[in-house]
């Protein structure tokens, strides 16, 4: 099966529940505003590289990307970061108003739930997806959002506890769900903890770089040692991806990625 862009299009409009009103046009609004379905097709990737691209897979995949997207939708809003555009075109709020932005993320959490449960719930899979929304929980992507918030990172330290956060937690949702479906060992799930981890706080150092804020590694490390953080958490995914029991090219080649944008 050929994984892109288009398949995970393809996929959100097969799980997505059909509506009419305008809660259900603020959510296609935000789900189909051309991003670039990263974090569902490294998932499917993974999946189809251990032989678990079925139904499962694909729900979990539509799943991720729809809590994405509900994380986009209320991180524009007034009362966080207050963007008024998110890929070129007008925020959710701003084309919907605030009210129905907020609803919109929040059909769309209550969707990726749907999607997710509605699978064939064996031992394996059950894991998956509690892994999904431990990421996106509390323990993972909306405290690093509450500490981008609320907190001043003075080190790289403070740097990488939000990244892990904000940013690690669901590429840990991407490399980590198909593995535990998959039913990977222990040792094996750690590592690919490990390389998520390290992957996203990459990505937020790339995302830096190109647009630098008051509270990024750039603005607290500088671009010079913000760069060789991230070569350095590079080489450790490198080393890492020997160690896994399958082909690791698709995160060496998601690390390879990273790196020539830096």
């Amino acid at each position: 099966m050929k994984i892109d862009t288009n398949l995970v299009e393809n996929l959100i409009e097969r799980y997505l529940p059909f509506g009419r009103e305008e809660v259900y046009e603020a959510m296609r609004y935000s789900l189909f505003s051309g991003g670039k379905r990263l974090r569902p097709i490294l998932l499917l990737q993974i999946a189809q590289q251990l032989g678990v691209l079925d139904d499962n897979a694909q729900r979990l995949a539509v799943a991720l990307e729809m809590i994405h997207t509900y994380s986009l939708v209320h991180d524009d809003l007034p009362c966080m970061d207050n963007d008024d555009f998110r890929r070129g075109k007008p925020s959710c709020h701003k084309q919907f108003g605030e009210a129905q932005a907020v609803l919109a993320g929040d059909t769309l959490l209550n969707c990726a739930i749907e999607v997710a449960l509605g699978g064939e719930c064996n031992t394996s899979y059950l894991l998956s997806v509690r892994h999904l929304f431990a990421c996106s929980g509390y323990r993972g992507m909306i405290t690093g959002q509450s500490l981008d918030l609320f907190t001043k990172p003075t080190n790289l330290e403070d740097l990488c506890e939000i990244a892990s956060g904000k940013t690690s937690a669901l590429f840990s949702a991407s490399i980590v769900c198909p593995a535990l479906y998959a039913g990977l060992a222990d040792n094996q799930i750690e590592l690919l903890k490990k390389i998520a981890n390290a992957l996203g706080i990459v990505f937020q150092i790339v995302d830096d770089i190109q647009d630098a804020e008051e509270k990024s590694f750039v603005a607290v490390l500088g671009k010079k040692e913000s760069i060789e953080v991230a070569n350095r958490l590079l080489e450790s995914v490198y080393k890492m991806t020997k160690l896994l029991d399958f082909d690791a090219k698709i995160l060496v080649d998601f690390a390879k990625t990273l790196q020539n944008c830096l």
